[in-house]
């Protein structure tokens, strides 16, 4: 061959900005009558004159042919996009990707979530970073204005704000001198997409109620609802943990002062309570859209309720990504799980030196999204920082049950000898770094 025949680049798919009713995407198979798939492709009737009672092929579906087989011969020929390069999403028409790395192999229009995409060097993602048109809606951050100027909020000396339920209003100004009293108005402070970092007073109890109630009057609409927001909840005051922060910042260790053994940890409740119309358990929660939520040091305690009714949702909704350092777990065998539900969405939790003390009960509600679940921390782990240590974290042993997760179904992934006679069994839809070997 010579170099003169090699065929140009295939830089741009057909049809790539075709008019959507001008373009089919074509399923594996299809009953509709004229239509094309891949697995039967024009069908007879398409190729029958009309007066024979014939239906003539669809452009559309010509189109849609054209454009599966040239993306891929684009894709080829680009041998993964470089750094900088620049493609539409082919979901929303106000948004575009950008490579942040050479010969990216990612398509960028499988990432369905924020995290999916690069943030920074440490949070690369999928190499892709997200460019969108910004909206006229003033609650967000940045936003623009009617003359279309960018207008982007500070949030300031907001970046930290603490909450008091004895020593608080929802009037002050949620600084340490004048605390907020419920978690509720303190997410409500930070501007949804935001980041900030809660500080709960460790003598206070507080709830998964927005108004920090224990009451189920208004459960369904009281939650903690993060939106978008990446959020820290974290105590403050403890003096033990306060002196454990700087002694860890002097030795310059990477230890996290809320794993350690040592201080008193804030209280959050989860109430329940019975829905009087649908009669299903209802619960205190956090849910968002895309939002993510750091726990550190928190003692969760499950309120006593009616186990043996429905429970459709959960606390700690699959729409938020989680983090828990040295979070405690009492009381899960007052509801049916603690995590999962609320349509089976796809969720990411950490848990970090935890402890789950109930000896029954499950955690995780598996359904038909994926949970990526990520556990670590042992007490027999050593702090580096002389008289300081580590609580006891039995997270690992928990979520190694099988009869801790909710929904749990089975699959084989292996086998423990070369017969294939003592099968390795895993579960459908998680993931997790854990070792996990469950056998008959």
């Amino acid at each position: 061959m010579q170099s003169t025949s090699i065929p140009r680049k295939t830089t741009v798919a057909f049809a790539e900005n075709a008019d959507s009713n001008y373009s089919n995407e074509l399923n594996d198979y299809t009953t509709q009558e004229g239509k094309a798939s891949y697995s039967q492709g024009f069908p007879p009737k398409t190729m029958t004159p009309t007066y024979k009672g014939g239906i003539p092929p669809l452009g559309q579906d010509m189109n849609g042919i054209l454009h599966d087989l040239s993306k891929h011969a684009q894709f080829q020929d680009l041998g993964g996009y470089p750094k900088n390069a620049r493609i539409a999403s082919s979901k929303y028409a106000y948004v575009s990707f950008v490579s942040m790395i050479e010969n990216n192999q990612n398509d960028p229009n499988n990432g369905t979530r924020p995290n999916d995409f690069w943030i920074d060097d440490s949070r690369q993602g999928n190499g892709w970073a997200v460019l969108t048109i910004l909206s006229n809606d003033p609650d967000n951050i940045s936003y623009l204005d009617p003359n279309l100027r960018l207008v982007t909020k500070a949030s300031g000396p907001m970046s930290d704000i603490y909450v008091s339920a004895s020593l608080g209003s929802d009037s002050n100004a949620g600084t340490r001198e004048a605390p907020f009293a419920t978690p509720g108005m303190a997410i409500k402070s930070v501007p949804d997409g935001g980041v900030a970092t809660i500080h709960l007073y460790y003598k206070d109890n507080f709830s998964l109620m927005a108004d920090n109630t224990t009451s189920t009057t208004n459960i369904l609409n009281g939650g903690w609802y993060i939106g978008k927001r990446t959020l820290t909840i974290q105590s403050y005051g403890d003096p033990f943990l306060e002196q454990a922060t700087k002694d860890l910042q002097a030795a310059h260790s990477p230890v996290n002062p809320y794993n350690l053994a040592g201080f008193q940890r804030t209280i959050i409740h989860i109430p329940t309570g019975i829905d009087p119309i649908n009669h299903t358990m209802i619960f205190g929660y956090v849910n968002g859209q895309g939002g993510a939520i750091d726990f550190k040091g928190i003692d969760f305690r499950v309120l006593p309720g009616n186990k043996s009714i429905n429970q459709a949702g959960s606390p700690f909704s699959p729409f938020v990504d989680y983090n828990f350092y040295g979070c405690i777990f009492e009381g899960l065998e007052n509801l049916n799980f603690l995590y999962g539900g609320w349509g089976g969405n796809s969720g990411k939790l950490k848990f970090n030196f935890c402890n789950i003390p109930s000896a029954s009960g499950a955690f995780i509600q598996l359904g038909n999204g994926n949970t990526d679940l990520s556990v670590s921390g042992s007490q027999s782990d050593h702090v580096d920082v002389p008289g300081y240590s580590y609580p006891p974290s039995n997270a690992m042993d928990f979520f190694a049950r099988k009869d801790n997760f909710n929904n749990f179904q089975m699959g084989i992934i292996g086998y423990q000898d070369a017969n294939g006679t003592k099968p390795v069994y895993g579960p459908k839809n998680i993931t997790t770094n854990l070792n996990w070997i469950f056998t008959e």
